[in-house]
């Protein structure tokens, strides 16, 4: 399927967001001080210069999309006992400016004894702001790390594109909680929940190619990943590829490096990972 402006759509698996650590770092007020501001400098450069990024146009609002992201991921991090093997499924419908995602994720091979181990549900709204292409994502992220432990996240992002680069920066509120047969178990003698109030999310994506073209190569850091939000402090260094076959079917691979946090001094190592995946664009 090809796009208003007759280009092949986005070779990348976004609306997607969303697997990364575990921890209780807090919120870091400089950081996203600093990230806000480079944000706010972004979109004036491209208010400024928004007709040499050759954005694709508005979609009418009576074009409909639907699209099939599914990936395969190997990798091994501090919380696996060994390597791990997990697919995942995201079907997107969007209709005019307005979309909805809903995703699952599969273990295949971990220590992790639910099978169905992480769920996703993305709301999303694009607008044009003069020559400022925004989105506005509404997101609901649900991770079973292990059969006595799961983290909820809500979320709100907000995206933009220029030629070359992809910027996201948003917020979400994140809880940490044994399951009710562990909780029951500890007779409430201890708090069973952990809560972290707007934590910082963030993507910043360059493309070697234009981000219309039919392959490009990306590298990325963020603390987003399909089915998890990690603190701003544990970021993710990617490197990224898609090419698109045809107007219907891309596919893309995607490795990445996470750590444990970059505000100590003895940054260690977490995991890495490593995915591939196709992105069917039905209709």
């Amino acid at each position: 399927m090809q796009n208003c402006s007759g280009q092949h759509p986005s070779n990348d698996p976004e609306l997607t967001v969303l697997d990364s650590p575990v921890t209780t770092a807090k919120p870091g007020s400089k950081i996203m001080k600093n990230l806000l501001i480079c944000f706010g400098l972004i979109l004036a450069a491209s208010d400024l210069a928004g007709q040499s990024f050759d954005l694709p146009a508005r979609q009418n609002d009576k074009i409909s999309v639907l699209r099939v992201p599914a990936y395969i991921e190997l990798g091994q991090n501090n919380i696996t006992d060994g390597i791990y093997l997990k697919t995942a499924m995201m079907p997107a419908y969007e209709y005019g400016h307005f979309g909805v995602q809903a995703g699952v994720r599969f273990d295949i091979i971990s220590n992790n004894q639910n099978v169905l181990s992480g769920f996703s549900l993305i709301g999303s709204g694009n607008f044009l702001i003069g020559n400022i292409p925004l989105d506005v994502q509404g997101l609901y992220i649900l991770s079973r790390y292990l059969d006595v432990l799961h983290e909820t996240n809500w979320g709100l992002l907000l995206k933009t594109r220029t030629k070359h680069f992809k910027i996201s920066l948003g917020t979400s509120f994140r809880t940490l909680a044994l399951n009710n047969e562990e909780a029951q178990n500890l007779n409430d003698t201890i708090n069973t929940r952990i809560h972290e109030n707007w934590n910082m999310i963030y993507s910043f994506s360059y493309y070697i190619k234009p981000l219309d073209n039919d392959w490009n190569i990306n590298f990325s850091v963020t603390n987003i990943d399909y089915f998890n939000l990690s603190q701003e402090t544990n970021p993710i260094f990617k490197i990224g590829a898609q090419y698109a076959i045809n107007p219907t079917l891309s596919l893309f691979i995607d490795t990445g490096y996470e750590s444990s946090g970059i505000t100590n001094m003895n940054t260690d190592f977490f995991g890495f990972y490593f995915k591939t995946g196709i992105i069917w664009n039905i209709w």
